[in-house]
């Protein structure tokens, strides 16, 4: 993209206009500007609410389909499934879950409270 192009984009407000041009394809100019325009405002309604969404402070449910268990050590008699299968609290049993700052116990504690 030129030096030229970029100053006009940003003085338009068109910062994200240099990932979109390449995905329009080139039919004719009138064409061109009018998807170009179409992306544009469909990111921008994107942006819109993806920002409202995060300034309303909705809470995020968070799920362990993407969690790794694997540095995880279970105590002997406890693995995965009976973790999430709430087995220990039918038996009125209690768990420990330690581990450092970021290692997901948290994630852990609140998909187990949803269950």
């Amino acid at each position: 993209m030129s030096s030229l192009l970029k100053e006009y984009s940003r003085t338009l407000r068109l910062g994200n206009i240099e990932t979109l041009i390449d995905k329009v394809e080139y039919q004719n100019r009138e064409q061109y500007v009018t998807d170009l325009m179409k992306l544009i405002i469909e990111e921008r309604n994107k942006n819109r609410v993806d920002r409202l969404i995060r300034k309303a402070g909705f809470p995020s449910i968070k799920t362990l389909d993407n969690y790794e268990f694997a540095p995880i050590t279970f105590p002997e008699g406890l693995d995965k499934e009976t973790l999430l299968d709430l087995d220990f609290a039918g038996n009125k049993e209690n768990i420990l879950m330690l581990g450092a700052v970021g290692t997901g116990n948290y994630r852990k504690n609140l998909v187990m409270e949803r269950n």
